[in-house]
């Protein structure tokens, strides 16, 4: 079986990353399809866990980076069209690249809203 895409989806806060990538999952022309939400991994931290944004935290994330990298590896080498829905800085690139290395094919698509958008959606969480 031939692997199928992986599609990063990535952006600030309320851009849309998640209902984007839940449609192309839906609508996907492939047969099977996955939405993929890299917040969910962080919420499989039951002790232990460190806001994402703070120094220490550093270690969490990239395991927390590495563990999301290897199931939407797998799932694409399952033949699944996997959406990766998440925040997906320069800093947490080289596990893609790897991927990539390794014959996945992997597409990295960067969500840039104006700045009033960002505000009024990002402001919507906490209303």
């Amino acid at each position: 079986m031939q692997s199928a895409p992986i599609i990063i989806i990535s952006g600030p806060p309320g851009s849309g990353k998640s209902t984007i990538a839940r449609r192309l999952a839906e609508q996907s022309t492939h047969e099977r399809s996955i939405h993929m939400h890299t917040d969910d991994f962080y919420k499989y931290i039951q002790k232990g866990y460190v806001p994402t944004w703070l120094p220490e935290a550093q270690n969490q994330n990239i395991v927390t980076l590495e563990a999301f990298t290897a199931s939407a590896s797998r799932f694409a080498l399952g033949g699944y069209q996997t959406i990766v829905d998440g925040i997906i800085g320069p800093w947490f690139l080289d596990p893609w690249f790897q991927a990539v290395r390794e014959g996945l094919d992997v597409h990295f698509v960067v969500l840039r809203p104006d700045e009033k958008t960002t505000i009024s959606e990002a402001s919507s969480f906490f209303n």
